[in-house]
């Protein structure tokens, strides 16, 4: 939060939320907004903890706040706590976290909470197309078996990733070439600068150019700039 003041318009902080149950991450969620004026959040496990999935909802309180704060949650492992022995996504594999995405969806939690904001935090992102027809004739094919539904019956799976998840990719090209796809404005570029294997830097700014050949200035402009400010209220970014 004070590393973050010294220049909001460039700076956004995002809050790890604990992993003790509903009521404390609900509560560190808004000191995180109200008090330390922080803009995102980042979990770990499943609010109300790795045996408490969505359809349970005991974790309401959780979505509930995030959605009336309009504090973007970021999600980057499986919540149910499944291992993943290579954090890495490997290309056109999805990461483990998808199925925490359908959780939610399933879990009928955007129609209940309908200002909640989801980021998938991965270095790429061209797992997502395929995916989203995967999960769509999935859900069509068993519809006379399945037991959940979705809140809308004229909404297919991948229309609610796509209203209510922002994608953010790294190195992906396919991804930034496809972006239409992730529905309007909800694909972003990111750097990945401190984590590892990921990292880029200091060659972000040439990666990005290499990425985006070809791309015209103004969706540039949005992938390396509006979305993220439109999402987490910044303005003047970079």
């Amino acid at each position: 939060s004070e590393f973050c003041a010294a220049a909001p318009e460039r700076f956004v902080g995002i809050a790890k939320i604990p992993t003790t149950g509903t009521k404390q991450a609900a509560a560190e969620l808004r000191r995180a907004a109200e008090n330390l004026d922080l803009q995102g959040a980042v979990l770990d496990v499943w609010p109300g903890g790795l045996d408490c999935p969505p359809a349970m909802k005991e974790c309401d309180a959780f979505w509930e706040a995030a959605a009336a704060l309009k504090m973007p949650v970021s999600i980057y492992r499986a919540l149910d706590g499944t291992r993943e022995d290579n954090m890495l996504v490997e290309p056109g594999m999805p990461p483990a976290y998808h199925l925490s995405l359908n959780a939610i969806i399933y879990a009928n939690v955007p129609d209940r909470f309908p200002d909640i904001r989801l980021v998938s935090v991965a270095p790429n992102a061209g797992w997502a197309p395929a995916l989203f027809e995967q999960i769509n004739e999935t859900y069509m094919r068993t519809a006379a078996l399945r037991k959940v539904n979705l809140g809308d019956p004229d909404l297919y799976p991948s229309d609610y990733l796509r209203r209510f998840v922002w994608f953010v990719t790294q190195d992906d090209r396919t991804a930034l070439l496809n972006r239409a796809y992730f529905g309007e404005h909800h694909m972003m570029w990111g750097s990945f600068a401190f984590m590892g294997d990921d990292s880029v830097w200091p060659n972000t700014r040439q990666l990005f150019e290499r990425l985006t050949s070809g791309v015209p200035a103004a969706d540039k402009q949005v992938l390396a700039s509006d979305v993220v400010t439109r999402l987490y209220g910044i303005s003047n970014a970079r």
